[in-house]
C-alpha cells in the first residue's frame, strides 16, 4: 500500500509539470523502467 500511495502523490504532484495526467503516467513509467530496482535480469 505504500507504494501505491507514493504513486499516487509522485502523479499529483507531476501532472502540472508534464502537462496532464498522462505526462505524468509516461514521466513515472520511464522511471520504473530506468531503475534498478524494479528490472531484474537472470
Amino acid at each position: 500500500m505504500k507504494e501505491r500511495e507514493g504513486s499516487v502523490a509522485f502523479l499529483a504532484r507531476q501532472a502540472p509539470l508534464a502537462g496532464g495526467e498522462k505526462g505524468a503516467l509516461e514521466d513515472m513509467c520511464l522511471s520504473l523502467l530506468s531503475s534498478s530496482e524494479f528490472l531484474y535480469v537472470d
